[in-house]
């Protein structure tokens, strides 16, 4: 079944219309393993039903899916994926009811590990590690993109991890590594914020940005492990309920560490009149206009 169809509805012409974001766990950065700069972790699985103003996207550019329609009594259990630790691929989000095709955001792929890895395959994909030009981590259709990969400018080049709006940055002789791939922006909370950016590809040496960054959408900057431009780093961690990909780890004049891929969000938004104020979890419950939001950083449940 297309995604943009894949949600029943259930309620018919009297259900309740109730637009939805899941984001899935990113993964996590690549880790040293047997030396070299590591690839950065792919951003989580993005998928929107709100088109905003009517422009807004779901993951890689596609158009939103069908908001949920549920009759009264239905119950969305929603189960919020973590992210990655380094090295291994982020956890899914779901939403699930009875009748309702399961929403799944894919976790994002690992990036690639040192010299003997290759960037996971997920949500959106890992980035490759230096010298590997077939190993990036590819995305899932119509949630996120693949990640950056080696291009022949040195054994210091890698990937950046993708995301939900680009692909992650390759190394191309121009920039020496991968800059982590951005994500998309959503008001579907009230306001606009970016989500599911890729994490930074790292460096062996020479790194004018002293680490190279995360997309916008909290992907998190890798390592830098040489003293050229700055100080050494360790690589930082996707923001927490942004599904953002981890930082890949570096490895030169000292070792630095990669890091884990951000968690997963699920965000619903219905209209006031309709909302029945029967949820469990710890869901932030706030409105914009006429819509009543709620954002689940954590698993729960909303009853309609």
């Amino acid at each position: 079944m297309s995604l943009n169809k894949r949600i029943i509805n259930t309620g018919g012409a009297g259900g309740t219309e109730i637009f939805f974001l899941a984001v899935a766990g990113g993964g996590g950065g690549g880790g040293n393993g047997c030396g070299g700069p590591a690839g950065g972790g792919g951003a989580g699985g993005y998928i929107s039903s709100w088109a905003g103003a009517g422009s807004e996207k779901s993951g890689a550019g596609s158009t939103p899916v069908d908001p949920i329609s549920a009759s009264s009594g239905t119950v969305l259990t929603i189960t919020i994926g973590s992210g990655g630790a380094v090295n291994a691929n982020g956890n899914d989000t779901t939403i699930s009811a009875t009748g309702l095709d399961t929403i799944q955001a894919i976790g994002g792929g690992k990036g690639a590990q040192g010299c003997d890895g290759v960037g996971g395959t997920g949500g959106s994909g890992g980035g490759a590690r230096g010298y590997d030009y077939n190993g990036r981590g590819q995305g899932t259709a119509l949630q996120g993109t693949s990640g950056g990969y080696y291009h022949a400018f040195g054994p210091n080049a890698t990937g950046g991890g993708g995301a939900g709006g680009s692909g992650g940055a390759s190394n191309n002789g121009v920039a020496f590594t991968g800059y982590g791939g951005v994500g998309i922006s959503s008001t579907i909370s009230g306001s606009a914020v970016f989500r599911a950016g890729g994490g930074g590809g790292a460096v062996s040496y020479y790194n004018a940005d002293g680490a190279t960054p995360g997309g916008n959408g909290g992907g998190g900057n890798a390592a830098n492990a040489s003293s050229y431009y700055g100080n050494y780093l360790d690589a930082t961690a996707g923001t927490s309920n942004t599904g953002g990909g981890g930082g890949g780890a570096a490895s030169y004049s000292v070792t630095r560490s990669g890091a884990a891929g951000g968690s997963g969000v699920v965000i619903l938004r219905l209209l006031t009149a309709n909302y029945t104020g029967t949820y469990t979890g710890s869901p932030s419950i706030t409105t914009s206009g006429d819509y009543t939001i709620l954002t689940f950083n954590s698993s729960g449940t909303y009853t309609s």
